[in-house]
């Protein structure tokens, strides 16, 4: 091969890495794409990212615990978590822990709202987070540290180390969390005050990353992840004293290996994760052990020979076992997927579509067929209009059908339609960038799950027909002012309707009823002003009230959260340093987000960041 083939094939191998399944069709959905900076990434996790930066609901028993998200009126669910193109939500109960994710082990973030079900499997029919990490051959050594303390003894620590060579590039990620959590409490009812027990939590992150560039037309990603957590879990506002404690141990494996020729690429992955989860409660003699494992493979084929034309197939298995003792036996579950997707661009690149359809194979049973469509129509220099229709579907958890006691075998899967439709206006004026996304979205599901008493025990039935629609915007003004001042500000909100149509028993008063823990109203402001080596850093966010119960008698309050922090960059030796002081719920707001779950009042966080360049 001569070298100008030889650097044509290197062209095309770039061009087919960082071509994701994402990057063809985030044009056609409402995306938010972050990519957290280094003072940014050290104190906190992605579900405090989130929470500062965009309008989403995210639904947290405490900092450290469990924390997911709901996007449009969904469960968690509902939203896929997809790291490096592999989806991590738990096999067993479908979620994904948005607290046991570092903002230090992700380069980049993307918020994708709508279906998404057709591109990652099942779930996603909410939508999907995906997180990316970044890499670059031929790299000198970077070296970030950052430490931070806080109130509650709260201490944090991370390490990243990463170097590029010739045809190699790796990386180490640390990250270390530890808190007591023994906040003041202020219960609203007996206004009584006091200190939160049982609550200090313990995280443990590691993360190795290798990217081989094989040959011109061949590349090969290896990541390797290990997590251990350890949180004791305290009394509800109702509860004098507890003594329940969950351990988890997390061990994920990523391998990826893509090979070209000519406008032909073949990717095939496969991961491997691990996870073991532990629950204690002396008091009501629980003891749960509930390992998992899965194996997920997947060949994807992708051809651009054609000019404007895209076509890709993929094909892949989910296997998964758990011997946990809340199942009356050991639990398999495989699943076949096969993928079709066909991508359009115009000539002019005015009009792009895209359509894609999913085929699964479950336990040897088909699930009907979904599909998506979506388009992207450059109206105006300065405008483009965007919307999307799909099928949606998706499949009971193993803790749906197997939980011991109240899995349910005879669930049926959620299933029904969406669609969307939304534009963005963007204008560069002198020294000033204005964007604006309005957005429609309409989604209808049939067969809904939900857990619901059954006894003394809770069992999952498919209970609700629900309409979820709603209007979500994007607002952003970003200014380059003279004498080196810069000044953003940023705006977030959704409006969401999420209500039952479906009567499941005669008595049933949730029809025409919000559903719980779903905000109508969450709005989000991101406001900075940075003048050279000083950074002045203001979010609020704002999540209306939630009802707590089917019938919306019950409701817990709205809430205000504000966050300040002051950032002073200065180098030492050529090495930058950011120094940091952040102010948490600024207003000493007394909330909840979960029932009976209070929040921290105002606290306070300090922190140094380290960058070395060699």
């Amino acid at each position: 091969m001569n070298n100008a083939q030889n650097n044509d094939s290197t062209v095309i191998l770039g061009e087919f890495i960082k071509n994701t399944r994402l990057d063809e069709i985030k044009s056609y959905n409402k995306t938010s794409n972050y990519k957290p900076n280094n003072n940014q990434i050290n104190n906190s996790t992605l579900d405090e990212f989130l929470s500062s930066k965009s309008a989403v609901f995210i639904k947290s028993y405490g900092p450290g615990y469990l924390s997911s998200i709901s996007l449009r009126g969904g469960n968690a669910q509902q939203t896929s978590v997809v790291w490096n193109g592999f989806v991590i939500n738990s096999p067993l109960n479908g979620i994904c822990d948005l607290s046991t994710i570092p903002n230090s082990f992700v380069d980049e973030i993307d918020l994708l709202s709508g279906n998404s079900a057709s591109l990652w499997g099942n779930g996603g029919i909410s939508g999907a987070i995906h997180l990316s990490n970044n890499y670059k051959f031929n790299d000198s050594l970077k070296i970030r540290i950052g430490s931070s303390i806080g109130s509650f003894s709260n201490v944090k620590n991370y390490f990243n180390i990463k170097k590029g060579f010739k045809n190699w590039h790796t990386s180490f990620r640390f990250f270390h969390n530890k808190n007591e959590n023994n906040f003041s409490i202020l219960n609203p009812i007996t206004n009584d005050t006091k200190r939160q027990t049982n609550s200090s939590i313990y995280q443990l992150s590691l993360m190795n990353e290798n990217y081989f560039q094989l040959g011109s037309n061949s590349f090969l990603k290896i990541i390797g992840i290990y997590q251990s957590f350890k949180r004791k879990i305290p009394p509800t506002l109702d509860e004098q004293f507890s003594f329940a404690k969950q351990d988890d141990n997390i061990a994920r494996i990523f391998s990826d290996l893509k090979i070209i020729r000519n406008k032909n690429s073949l990717n095939i992955k496969s991961t491997f994760f691990n996870t073991i989860n532990n629950y204690y409660n002396t008091t009501s003699s629980i003891e749960s052990h509930n390992p998992s494992t899965s194996f997920l493979n997947e060949i994807d084929f992708k051809n651009k020979s054609l000019e404007n034309h895209q076509f890709s197939a993929s094909l892949m298995n989910t296997y998964c076992f758990s011997n946990g003792n809340n199942y009356a036996n050991k639990i398999t579950q495989n699943r076949w997927a096969a993928t079709l997707m066909y991508n359009w661009r115009s000539k002019n690149e005015k009009w792009t579509q895209s359509f894609n359809t999913r085929q699964i194979l479950n336990n040897n049973e088909f699930t009907p067929l979904t599909f998506s469509y979506g388009f992207n129509w450059q109206a105006f220099k300065q405008v483009s209009i965007y919307g999307n229709i799909g099928k949606l579907y998706r499949l009971p958890t193993i803790n749906d059908l197997y939980w011991n006691p109240g899995g349910n075998i005879n669930l049926q899967p959620e299933n029904g339609y969406s669609n969307d439709i939304g534009l963005i206006a963007s204008f560069n004026l002198k020294n000033i960038e204005i964007v604006f996304e309005p957005t429609l979205f309409n989604r209808n599901i049939n067969n809904w799950i939900i857990w619901y008493p059954n006894g003394s025990f809770w069992s999952p039935q498919n209970m609700l027909s629900v309409w979820s629609r709603g209007i979500e915007t994007a607002t952003s003004f970003d200014f380059n002012l003279k004498n080196n001042l810069q000044f953003n500000m940023h705006f977030n909100s959704t409006y969401v309707l999420s209500t039952n149509e479906q009567a499941y028993h005669p008595k049933d008063q949730s029809v025409g009823k919000q559903l719980i823990y779903t905000p109508y109203y969450v709005f989000n402001l991101d406001f900075s002003l940075i003048h050279k080596n000083v950074a002045f850093r203001f979010t609020h966010s704002y999540n209306g009230y939630r009802f707590t119960s089917s019938d919306n008698l019950n409701l817990l309050e709205a809430f205000n959260v504000a966050n300040l922090q002051l950032d002073y960059q200065t180098k030492i030796n050529k090495h930058p340093i950011n120094i940091f002081y952040k102010l948490n719920n600024v207003f000493n707001e007394n909330y909840q987000v979960v029932l009976n779950r209070p929040m921290p009042l105002i606290n306070h966080e300090i922190g140094i960041n380290l960058t070395i360049n060699k």
